[in-house]
């Protein structure tokens, strides 16, 4: 079950399902589209349809049309990890990145869509392949999933590490980490005709500080990215079998919880220690 989409707006009409002007409400209203509710307590009606499937339950409604059939046997864990966060960091670098082998990509914050990034990222070739965080475990994996390079945030001056292993700038930056900070270095390393892309919201939606002359300069960019520019339907199952060849092997992020130690899957999350946790029922 993936990201809800209305299909009758501009954007899904021409087959851009991931920037539906519905998605929003479609995703955090907590009802269906006709603001008809799908859960009821004691006769009173609830808020309900996270995402259009609110799936933490043995049953759950879905949008047919948001629903990727999966032909093979895959662990559970793993579908039930890879539609949000994991296809949102592969698809920047696979669908609007478009990344080619030699081209410079830095991935900013070592989580689950960061990490994602990575390793598309190997796929694609892409060189230098940069992580930057401040969680030096991560920072370890993200070699081991691909990176070329691995730098510690709370070391020094990042935009320069990034300047002196690739003097000539960054293709492409992706700032998954919601730091102001990170914002700034993901623009500040870009080269010539640079895309930062943004899948999270810089600062928590705050005003930011920054300079659009390292923009113009370059005749930089910068991107918002919604669901990794993907079409699920289509996109999923070429990480699946990306992932079948051993090319894209996400189950690496992913620790399993019993739905009773919800609590502290998100406190291990908070914690930095956990990547992608998954409830089991």
């Amino acid at each position: 079950m993936s990201i809800p989409f209305c299909s009758a707006c501009p954007t899904c009409i021409q087959g851009k399902t991931y920037i539906c002007e519905k998605a929003l409400s479609l995703g955090f209203g907590g009802a269906r589209m006709d603001g008809s509710r799908t859960i009821s307590v004691d006769g009173k009606s609830i808020s309900s349809a996270y995402f259009q499937q609110s799936s933490f339950a043995t049953r759950a409604i879905a949008l047919g049309r948001a629903v990727v059939p999966v032909k093979e046997y895959h662990p559970p864990a793993m579908m039930a990890a890879i539609a949000c966060g994991i296809q949102t960091g592969a698809g920047s670098v696979f669908n609007l990145f478009k990344v080619k082998a030699g081209q410079g990509l830095v991935v900013f914050g070592a989580g689950s869509v960061g990490l994602s990034a990575i390793m598309a990222g190997k796929v694609a070739g892409a060189s230098p392949l940069i992580a930057v965080d401040v969680i030096q475990s991560r920072l370890e994996l993200a070699v081991e999933l691909g990176a070329t390079h691995a730098l510690n945030a709370n070391d020094g001056d990042t935009a320069e590490e990034i300047r002196e292993i690739a003097p000539h700038g960054m293709n492409f930056s992706l700032e998954t980490s919601g730091k102001e900070r990170s914002f700034n270095d993901a623009l500040a390393c870009l080269g010539m005709g640079g895309i930062c892309g943004i899948v999270t919201i810089p600062n928590l939606g705050e005003p930011l500080t920054f300079s659009p002359v390292q923009l113009l300069d370059r005749g930089a960019s910068i991107q918002g990215i919604l669901l990794g520019n993907s079409i699920p339907r289509s996109f999923l199952p070429k990480l699946i079998e990306l992932n079948r060849k051993g090319q894209f092997p996400y189950e690496r992020l992913i620790t399993t919880y019993d739905f009773s130690d919800i609590n502290k899957a998100f406190e291990d999350t908070r914690a930095g220690v956990t990547i992608k946790p998954v409830l089991l029922f």
